[in-house]
């Protein structure tokens, strides 16, 4: 993600510890999925979770992983549930460019899930 994102991201919402030795590289994915991770980061605190910080994004096998800590053991379930529904989300929506994308056929001609990030 480009830093102007990331800044953004971290300025906006409280819920991202940008001190997290996961956040050192920041964000570990492209800009297309900027809106989802704001629309994560702007829901996530009305479920009233207790302390819950976000310490990690990235993408994996062609969906985003947020990584988090908690207090309340209690309620890692819950997240952990939520979270996983993003995943799937995730999974339909271009991470180069953030638009809908239909998995039988290629999406943007500049991804390319064999290709090293540069």
């Amino acid at each position: 993600m480009t830093p102007e994102k990331e800044k953004l991201l971290f300025a906006t919402y409280p819920i991202f510890d940008r001190t997290h030795e996961r956040f050192r590289t920041g964000f570990n994915c492209e800009d297309g999925w900027f809106g989802l991770i704001s629309e994560i980061a702007k829901w996530l605190p009305y479920a009233n979770f207790s302390g819950l910080k976000i310490v990690g994004v990235k993408e994996k096998f062609g969906r985003i992983i947020i990584d988090f800590r908690n207090s309340d053991k209690d309620e890692v379930l819950a997240i952990s549930n939520i979270l996983d529904g993003y995943t799937e989300y995730s999974a339909t929506i271009c991470e180069q460019c953030g638009e809908f994308k239909n998995p039988l056929r290629d999406h943007c001609k500049s991804m390319n899930a064999f290709q090293p990030r540069g």
